[in-house]
């Protein structure tokens, strides 16, 4: 699934295989603008601790027994996805590589082919 959010958490984009809710959406893309949230103050505070720069925020990944986040762009555009069978992470490391280069999912909705869920 791959998913654009503003900082707010609402869900702007999303493109999924199976069928989601606009309700279920939102509450994951608010939980998703929470951990952003969450991350700019940690990095904060690790700016104050170690005097180095940690902001802004690239993004960031999760990775699960069986399903893996990560969310570039500030932590506003990512994907949601199964890992492989082998559970090494290969797929995680790959599309978290992707992401910083601005490959995965387009850089803008359009390009990505992403559903509007603006409305």
């Amino acid at each position: 699934m791959a998913v654009v959010i503003d900082n707010e958490g609402k869900c702007l984009a999303l493109e999924a295989k199976e069928n989601i809710e606009p309700k279920s959406a939102e509450k994951m893309t608010g939980a998703m603008a929470d951990v952003v949230a969450a991350l700019e103050k940690l990095s904060v505070e690790i700016e104050i601790l170690t005097g180095k720069s940690f902001l802004p925020q690239e993004g960031w990944a999760l990775m699960g027994q069986h399903l893996s986040v990560v969310m570039g762009n500030g932590g506003f555009r990512g994907i949601v996805m199964e890992e492989d069978s082998e559970g090494d992470g290969f797929l995680f490391k790959e599309l978290l590589q992707e992401l910083q280069n601005g490959d995965a999912a387009g850089s803008s909705p359009e390009e990505g082919a992403l559903r509007d869920h603006s409305a």
